[in-house]
């Protein structure tokens, strides 16, 4: 299933299912002065679980990366629903947004037992290592992305 976003409104996200769960939990580093998960915190959660979910669709950083070409995010968002606390699990669930020429975008709820707690957002360019062009997306890679 893909996440897509509100028809009219590109940066607020629907709560579909996805296609990819990753669990982790608030650690004490996440956390600031107000005992909740810091803001950039959640940023470390839902990378984790982006890496995660290419690995589990077979192509990780690491093979997606030999070719000479780098993935840098060019766009990272999260609306904050509900407050984390340290040692909340997480339940991260992930989907494909959108697929570009170049790009794609990682749609993720994150949920704890009980309640929604965020939204977020990456959209991840391929770009040449050298040149810093845009880079097509590998055709195989593609279709990785869009399989339901």
């Amino acid at each position: 299933m893909r996440l897509e976003a509100f028809p009219g409104r590109s940066r607020r996200l629907t709560p579909m299912p996805s296609r990819f769960t990753w669990k982790s939990r608030v650690q004490y580093m996440d956390t600031d002065r107000s005992g909740g998960i810091h803001f950039a915190s959640i940023f470390r959660h839902v990378e984790a679980a982006e890496h995660e979910f290419l690995r589990s669709i077979g192509f990780p950083y690491s093979v997606l990366e030999s070719s000479g070409s780098c993935y840098p995010r060019v766009h990272v968002e999260c609306d904050y629903i509900s407050p984390l606390r340290y040692d909340d699990e997480l339940v991260i669930e992930a989907g494909v947004g959108e697929i570009g020429r170049s790009s794609f975008t990682v749609l993720f709820e994150v949920k704890t037992t009980e309640r929604l707690a965020a939204k977020a957002r990456i959209t991840v360019v391929r770009i040449d290592a050298v040149t810093r062009k845009p880079l097509a997306l590998h055709d195989d890679f593609r279709r990785a992305l869009a399989a339901p």
